[in-house]
């Protein structure tokens, strides 16, 4: 940067240089976008606690929450197809806030339901809070995509996912005091209710801004094409991959959700009330997960990013798989398994959604929308789906333990990163010769 652009920055500017590099004039969209993100990611840690409380009153609730990822699978494709049919009719403001509004909608319907004391809320419950989360939180990359070109996205992204970290740092928080102030678990429905609404408000603050921007106010009223998001992915190889990625990635962190869980639920039905004893162990673990998430994002990820590039830092969390996953098989140690899960988790948050964000940096509009919608919600619950195979055929056939599992885990690493290879040398043919001209297929 010129020592020119270092005077225009303003002071909110030098102030988020701490975290990455921020150029004259994007602090104030920034930190929009940043605050955003932050609603988002505090709703649904409020939720995560409720999620394991209403499925940890079933002795089976681990079995459970594996197999209702199946269900999510198939629930997921009409849901895309839907969402796709809506982006070719409103513009990206009302698909935006809609698509958010419809979710806070079912919060008061869930809340409802549990007044009731229904036996089934518990998986319907997982079901939805699985939607819900990888829709809203791909609807906002996207839409983070759309106003940032390439250049912009690399720089700007780790920033903005910080709010999220920092989300999920508060979420948990408040769901404890939720559930200490009205003896309720569904109470923390409400609240997220609450947060999720200051999302849409962002929303449309920003989006204003944006139209005011003039060659992008023309981009922000346009519909999208006409592809549906399958479409798009088996058109495009390079959406393929990333497909096939994001499966590999949920197989290998799901099936190690499921050590961790049937675990601590094993513990839990020995408490006198297990959904309290589960709610306050997995707040104070996302708890955990998230406060090194925070520092994971505020001091490494853009740094990681500057030094190795989208295509190098694609190969930590795969290598980090390779080796956590591999001492485990070998040390089948609840308190390893725990303090790997940890920074497992912290780095999927924190990098590798930044690294998931920036790959559809330089493809077009509708596939920054529809086909990411498609590979965030389906793709990652057909990873889910085939996790439940492993946990199914693992648990009932070959009696695997922990131990076991974390050797399955180790040969699907193995091939995440021969995958790598091949969507790295994808992105750098894009990166390098369309950069700037998006609305190409990649």
């Amino acid at each position: 940067m010129s020592e020119l652009e270092k005077r225009q920055l303003s002071g909110l500017e030098r102030l988020l240089r701490i975290f990455t590099e921020v150029r004259p004039g994007e602090g104030p969209t920034a930190l929009l976008m940043t605050l955003n993100i932050f609603f988002i990611g505090t709703c649904y840690y409020i939720l995560k606690p409720a999620r394991e409380a209403f499925l940890s009153v079933d002795p089976k609730g681990a079995i459970v929450a594996s197999y209702a990822a199946a269900a999510m699978a198939v629930i997921l494709i009409p849901f895309v197809w839907l969402y796709g049919v809506l982006g070719r009719r409103v513009d990206r403001r009302r698909l935006v806030a809609g698509v958010t509004a419809f979710f806070i909608s079912n919060l008061f319907v869930f809340y409802l339901v549990a007044q009731s004391g229904v036996s089934w809320l518990g998986p319907v419950f997982f079901i939805w809070l699985g939607i819900f989360n990888l829709s809203v939180i791909s609807q906002f990359w996207a839409y983070g995509n759309d106003i940032y070109n390439p250049d912009q996205g690399k720089r700007l992204f780790p920033l903005i996912l910080l709010g999220q970290n920092a989300g999920a740092i508060l979420g948990p928080l408040v769901a404890q005091q939720a559930v200490r102030l009205s003896g309720s678990t569904s109470s923390m429905l409400l609240v997220a209710a609450l947060v999720l609404l200051g999302s849409i408000l962002l929303t449309l603050r920003i989006d204003r801004g944006q139209e005011q921007i003039p060659e992008r106010a023309a981009v922000s009223s346009q519909p999208l094409g006409k592809d549906g998001g399958f479409e798009l992915i088996f058109k495009h190889r390079y959406l393929l991959y990333i497909a096939a990625l994001i499966v590999l990635l949920n197989l290998v962190n799901t099936t190690g959700e499921f050590i961790l869980r049937s675990s601590i639920y094993e513990v839990a039905q020995q408490q006198d009330k297990p959904d309290v004893y589960a709610a306050t162990y997995y707040s104070w673990f996302y708890l955990a997960v998230n406060s090194l998430g925070v520092l994971i994002q505020a001091l490494l990820v853009s740094r990681v990013i500057k030094f190795l590039g989208v295509r190098g830092a694609l190969f930590i969390p795969a290598l980090l798989a390779l080796g956590g996953y591999g001492l485990i098989g070998a040390l089948p140690l609840l308190a390893l398994i725990t303090v790997y899960k940890t920074l497992e988790n912290a780095t999927d948050y924190t990098l590798m959604n930044t690294l998931r964000a920036a790959l559809y940096l330089p493809t077009t509009r509708e596939m920054k929308y529809k086909a990411k919608q498609a590979i965030d919600t389906f793709f990652v619950r057909l990873g889910d789906v085939l996790s439940a195979g492993v946990v199914w055929v693992g648990s009932s056939y070959v009696g695997l333990k922990a131990g076991g599992f974390a050797g399955v885990i180790v040969v699907v690493a193995m091939v995440w990163v021969l995958l790598i290879t091949q969507i790295r040398s994808h992105y750098g043919r894009l990166a390098e010769g369309r950069e700037g001209q998006q609305e190409q297929p990649a």
